[in-house]
Parts: C-alpha cells; sequence; structure tokens
C-alpha cells in the first residue's frame, strides 16, 4: 500500500463513511453534530500530537512548549471549535418538525458536551504528556526538592534562576495534582481558559440553534452590563460590611432574579424579548455561580477548574431537557 493510499484510508477510512451515511438516513439530527468525526479525528489527532511530543520533548523546553505551543494549539481548538458551532446552528430540529422529547434532548446535548470536550482536548492531553515526560527524563517525584542547588534544576533552561526553579515547582505541582497557591502556573491557566471556554461554547451554540444573531448581539450587552453591575454593587457591599461572601450573595441574588424571570415565561401569552434574553443568559449565571462556590470552598486551582466544568456539565444536561421545553415555547408564542 502507497503513502497516499493510506492516508486517504487513514483519514476517511470506509466504515467512517457508512456511520456517516446510517446517520444522515436514519438520525439526522445526531449526524448534523458530527458527533462521529469528531470522536474519529479527535482521537487520532491526540494520538498523533501526543506520540510527537513524548518523541520530541525536551526539559529544557519544557516551559517554552507549554507557554507558547500550547496556546497556539488552544488557538487552533478554539477555531475549529467555532467553526462547528456555526455548522450547528445552520440546522435546528425544531423548526423542521422533528422529535423534540426529553430523551432525545437529553441525549443531544450530552452529544454536544462530547464532541465540545473532544474538539478542545488535545491541548491539555498534550500538556499531560510533556510533563509526565519531562518527569521521567529528569526523574522527578512529588518528594523531589525545589531549588537553585538542587541537581533536578540543571535540566531546565530558563533566563533567571529563580524562574527556572518555578518550573520545577510547577512540574513537580502537576504530579501531585495541586499546588500551594501561591503562584499560578501556566497550565493551570489554559485549563481555566479550557473551563470558561468550554461553558460558554455549551452555552452559545444552545442559543444561537434557537435565535439569530441580533439577538446574540442583545445577549452580550445584557451580559456586560449584569457584569458592570455586579462588580459595583460587590465592590459597594465590600466597602460597608467587609463580608467576603459579598460577590456570591449578589451572585445568588443575581440568579434568582433571572430564574423568576425565566420562569414567568412559562406564563406569558405573548412573546417578550427582554425575558428570552434572561432567560437565555440564566445558564451563564448559574455557570458562575457554581464556579464561584467551587473556587471559594477549594484551594487547588487545577482540580476546581476540573470540579467546575464537571459541575456546570452535569448540572446542565439535566436541566436542558426543560430548558428547550421553555425556549421552543417561548419561540412559538407571537410577536407583539
Amino acid at each position: 500500500m502507497n503513502i497516499p493510499n493510506f492516508l486517504r484510508i487513514l483519514t476517511n477510512p470506509k466504515q467512517l463513511q457508512k456511520i456517516d451515511r446510517y446517520l444522515l438516513l436514519n438520525y439526522p439530527r445526531f449526524w448534523v453534530t458530527k458527533v462521529h468525526y469528531c470522536i474519529y479525528y479527535g482521537l487520532l489527532v491526540n494520538l498523533i500530537l501526543n506520540l510527537f511530543v513524548f518523541l520530541t520533548i525536551n526539559p529544557k523546553i519544557i516551559d517554552e512548549f507549554i507557554q507558547y505551543f500550547i496556546v497556539l494549539i488552544m488557538f487552533v481548538e478554539a477555531g475549529i471549535f467555532i467553526f462547528w458551532i456555526v455548522k450547528q446552528s445552520l440546522y435546528n430540529v425544531e423548526k423542521e418538525y422533528g422529535n423534540t422529547s426529553s430523551g432525545i434532548g437529553l441525549l443531544e446535548i450530552i452529544i454536544y458536551t462530547l464532541c465540545a470536550v473532544i474538539i478542545t482536548s488535545s491541548s491539555l492531553t498534550m500538556t499531560a504528556t510533556a510533563m509526565y515526560r519531562t518527569a521521567s527524563l529528569v526523574r522527578m517525584e512529588t518528594s523531589t526538592e525545589c531549588s537553585e542547588v538542587s541537581e533536578v534544576i540543571s535540566h531546565f533552561q530558563t533566563p533567571y534562576s529563580g524562574y527556572t526553579v518555578l518550573v520545577c515547582m510547577s512540574m513537580k505541582d502537576f504530579l501531585g495534582g495541586s499546588s500551594d497557591g501561591n503562584y499560578f502556573l501556566p497550565y493551570e491557566i489554559h485549563w481555566f481558559f479550557h473551563t470558561i471556554f468550554l461553558m460558554l461554547g455549551i452555552f452559545l451554540l444552545v442559543i444561537r440553534k434557537y435565535s439569530n444573531w441580533a439577538t446574540m448581539g442583545w445577549i452580550g450587552l445584557y451580559v456586560l452590563a449584569l457584569i458592570i453591575a455586579t462588580i459595583f454593587l460587590g465592590i459597594v457591599l465590600s466597602s460597608l460590611s467587609q463580608n467576603e461572601l459579598s460577590w456570591l450573595i449578589i451572585l445568588i441574588l443575581l440568579n434568582i432574579v433571572l430564574f423568576f424571570q425565566s420562569t414567568s415565561l412559562t406564563m406569558r401569552r405573548r412573546f417578550d424579548n427582554f425575558q428570552f434574553i434572561s432567560f437565555a443568559i440564566l445558564p451563564i449565571a448559574l455557570g458562575v455561580l457554581i464556579s464561584s462556590i467551587v473556587f471559594g470552598s477549594a484551594n487547588s486551582s487545577f482540580r476546581t477548574n476540573t470540579i467546575a466544568l464537571i459541575m456546570f456539565f452535569v448540572f446542565y444536561i439535566f436541566i436542558f431537557p426543560l430548558y428547550k421545553l421553555i425556549l421552543n415555547r417561548t419561540l412559538a408564542l407571537p410577536k407583539e
């Protein structure tokens, strides 16, 4: 078998084409998600990139790898994710009088979540491979001492000795799965951006399928106004009461207001754009509240990001059928 044929079979195998045709003819709702392509290409890309990292990573470039190369991969993932969202928004089965049952809606959001995680996974798995491979090369363990005179420091190369110690501590913390909270590590910052990006991405995907770009613009302005109002109230309450829970109280009250505005949609007989926007951004407010509670009750940034993301996805997955039911009813109301 020559190389061109091998590449053609590898990139678009016949079995994948059969799955694609089967979903198109029998389950068009799931065919449009391209979940089969996401799983196959996601695993293939992860395998190739992680193999490349495993074979080429060098302790002397681990810092530049995390700081620059992984960031480049994250931008590529973001571009692919946005392209995928745009393609998803072109098809809405409810508008074509398709099946709108709660079970189908639950499976649909699970598939969206799976695709989103797979699309954005390469940078995370490459980071893990680079960290563990480097630790193996320099024989680092969680008990390794990171100081300017330690032997392991000689394996790393950075402009300043103090920063070299920080790189060593970053490696050590990654192996242990936690940090002391006194400094920010590159992989923790990347994981934080992944968390926010995935929370917003799933929300934008769902809302874009049920609205137009003009409504998305109004949603963005409303979110910005709420952020400004929350920051202002937080500063005022913190200065008056010196209570560390002021921000959390404001977020809880904001979610309560949005919740009651949203539930009132079930009793309306005409479409109200402001209430629809409030209902649309409810998942964002809930995601921020969940993240704030998790971050406020834990010390490890890496673990808290993971917990916050899992909690948001679990909550959103199980509330989505009800959320979509109200969404469909609201959009079917006569306009003013």
